[in-house]
């Protein structure tokens, strides 16, 4: 429920009702002014909670992991057949020549 506007005419004429009026305006003021920082605060919190260093931890994250499976081992690497193939590219340089003297005729 929203507050309704206060206009000139409704306010008390007399100084001691505008005094107690102003005096209660005042306190709600400060009342609302205190829930604003309390949530001001309690925003910052959430926003470094999902933000921050420490934003994974959550309720019962800590259980995600208690629980074992069996994982299939994988084959042996030395075990895999593998077809033969032709390389692409340069051929194989023979072993028996000099890779260090290299003889060019021309």
């Amino acid at each position: 429920m929203s507050p309704a506007a206060i206009t000139a005419a409704d306010l008390p004429l007399e100084p001691e009702a505008l005094q107690t009026f102003a005096l209660e305006q005042n306190r709600l003021a400060c009342v609302l002014w205190e829930q604003l920082e309390i949530l001001q605060h309690q925003l910052a919190q959430l926003n470094r909670a999902g933000c921050g260093a420490r934003s994974e931890r959550l309720a019962g994250q800590a259980e995600l992991f208690d629980a074992t499976t069996d994982l299939p081992i994988p084959p042996d690497p030395a075990k895999v057949p593998v077809t033969g193939h032709t390389r692409r590219g340069r051929p194989a340089h023979c072993r028996r020549t000099s890779h260090a003297r290299a003889s060019h005729t021309t």
